[in-house]
């Protein structure tokens, strides 16, 4: 049975009024959270010769604009920017995000919010889990754009 999955991360400090941008990617399949674009996130390691998990930081130095516009063109993707002033802010910000992603289940980064506040939704660390690691990649994208 084919589900919605929509991987979330953040790029940016959660300092006042610094610019964040949250990204998510979504995942329309069967497999568990977990497995979602473990194929695609190892080719692409391979790739770009990147050992470990997909950071924005390590694949902006090898073609990271031209990697993200194929994962745009590839996958469906969206994305909110801000300037945090706060907890609530970026909880709006995130509820905005959800709203376009419109999805089953959403998995966020670590530490990026209490997923106890927002419903279908899970917190786990990036480096397990691919869909988190493409998130980052498109908002380390947007926020290398949109905050200049």
């Amino acid at each position: 049975m084919a589900r919605r999955i929509a991987f979330i991360d953040g790029s940016g400090q959660t300092a006042f009024c610094n610019c964040v941008v949250l990204a998510g990617v979504v995942y329309e399949g069967s497999a568990g959270y977990l497995y979602a674009f473990a194929e695609y996130a190892d080719a692409l390691r391979r790739r770009l010769g990147v050992t470990g998990e997909l950071k924005w930081r390590e694949v902006k130095r090898r073609g990271g604009f031209a990697v993200v516009e194929e994962l745009k063109r590839r996958l469906e993707t969206a994305w909110v920017s801000f300037h945090y002033q706060n907890q609530v802010n970026l909880a709006t910000a995130l509820w905005q995000l959800m709203k376009q992603l419109r999805a089953s289940l959403y998995v966020v980064d670590e530490g990026l919010v209490n997923p106890r506040v927002f419903p279908r939704t899970v917190s786990r660390p990036s480096h397990k889990v691919p869909g988190i690691q493409l998130a980052d990649l498109i908002a380390g994208y947007y926020r290398s754009v949109a905050c200049r």
